[in-house]
């Protein structure tokens, strides 16, 4: 069943990658949310935490997650939703829209909270990128092993900004492993929300009501638990260049 899962999830992810929004560009994307506090051509370069206080840094975060939030809830309760999501194949499109809504909340949480852009160069993502992505799902999804490495990463990353070395030492094999990890558990997980959700559309529109539900049920502690366990590393990614890109900055390991 762990295989099923892996293959499962690597199909959703994958097939959410592919649909418009579902990646977000780091410079406009925080230009954008933070513009009624002003400033925001100070942030080229730099993390929020240096330009704003945490408080606007947190309020910013919480209006992404709602934001989110209401889109999934609404798309899950109400019938037709876009026919992009028939790329998911077996999966409900509710479920498929909720991961999808994740892997975007996911990248947002991360520029707000101080990590420099995930794209490649050709502004999209690579596979060390797509790992760190899967790792944050990791900690929406309660997975110790992903939590573990997010702070294993903000650690790395401010005794390199600390040195002044423009190279974050990053364990390639060990985020390799941990996204592979979460990828299982997430693949599982799908399976039995499918079930369940299968269930819930037997009566239209009391299946529209009881799936909504399920979503924010689901989905709200999902964005928290990333929202809070981001905070934490904050202040240690502050110092981080947020001028390169995240591929830019992974190549050396560190010992396990």
């Amino acid at each position: 069943m762990e295989e099923k899962g892996l293959q499962l999830f690597d199909k959703v992810f994958n097939a959410a990658l592919k649909l418009p929004g579902a990646i977000v560009e780091r410079d406009s994307f925080l230009a954008n949310e933070f513009a009624k506090y002003q400033r925001t051509e100070e942030l080229q370069g730099k993390a929020p935490i240096e330009v704003y206080n945490e408080a606007i840094v947190d309020r910013v975060a919480k209006d992404v997650c709602q934001y989110h939030l209401t889109l999934a809830t609404s798309a899950s309760a109400i019938s037709g939703i876009p026919g992009g999501f028939a790329l998911f194949g077996t999966v409900p499109a509710d479920i498929a829209q909720q991961y999808y809504q994740l892997i975007i909340v996911a990248q947002k949480l991360a520029y707000i909270y101080g990590f420099p852009s995930l794209l490649d160069g050709k502004n999209g993502i690579n596979d060390e990128t797509k790992n760190m992505i899967m790792t944050f799902l990791g900690v929406m999804s309660g997975v110790k092993l992903a939590n573990d490495m997010i702070k294993k990463i903000a650690m790395e990353a401010s005794k390199q900004a600390a040195k002044r070395i423009p190279q974050i030492a990053l364990t390639k094999y060990g985020i390799y492993n941990t996204a592979k990890q979460v990828a299982r558990w997430i693949g599982i997980s799908i399976t039995k929300q499918s079930i369940g959700r299968g269930a819930s559309k037997i009566v239209p529109i009391l299946g529209g009501v009881i799936s909504g539900g399920m979503t924010f049920i689901v989905l709200k502690p999902m964005m928290n638990k990333l929202r809070e366990k981001l905070k934490e590393e904050m202040y240690l990614l502050k110092d981080l260049d947020q001028s390169k890109s995240f591929s830019d900055i992974i190549e050396a390991e560190i010992v396990e």
